[in-house]
C-alpha cells in the first residue's frame, strides 16, 4: 500500500513496523487533529492526511509530543502542499523551529498550495 511505503521511506521506519503500527498512528492522528485543528480547515482534507500520518510515525520514532506544535502550526497554516513528501519535510522543519523556540513559519509562499 502506498501509505505504508510513504511513511517507511519518509520517516525511515521498516515497512513491516509501519504496517504493524498503522492502527496506532491512525488513532493517535484522529485524536490529535480533533484537539488541535478547527473543523473546516483545509489541513483536514484527505489528501493531507498522509503527511500527518508520517508526522505521527516520526513522533513515535523520536519520542516527540506533537500537541503544542500542531496547535501552533494550525494557527499559522490553513493550506498544505500537494506534494506530501515536500509537505512532510516542511512540517519537520517547522517542528524543529518550534522545539528550538524559533518563530514558526507562516504560510508557504512560492509553493504549490492547496
Amino acid at each position: 500500500m502506498r501509505r505504508f511505503s510513504f511513511i517507511a521511506q519518509t520517516v525511515g521506519i521498516a515497512p513491516e513496523r509501519v504496517q504493524d503500527d498503522m492502527e496506532c498512528y491512525e488513532n493517535t492522528l484522529n485524536d490529535l487533529l480533533e484537539k488541535t485543528i478547527k473543523l473546516g480547515s483545509k489541513l483536514l482534507e484527505d489528501p493531507n492526511r498522509l503527511s500527518f500520518l508520517a508526522m505521527v510515525a516520526y513522533s513515535y520514532k523520536e519520542d516527540v509530543d506533537l500537541d503544542d506544535w500542531l496547535t501552533e502550526y494550525a494557527k499559522n497554516h490553513d493550506e498544505y502542499l500537494a506534494d506530501q513528501t515536500e509537505n512532510y519535510f516542511c512540517m519537520i522543519e517547522d517542528l524543529g523551529r518550534f522545539q528550538s523556540g524559533e518563530p514558526v513559519s507562516v504560510g508557504r509562499s512560492g509553493r504549490s498550495l492547496i
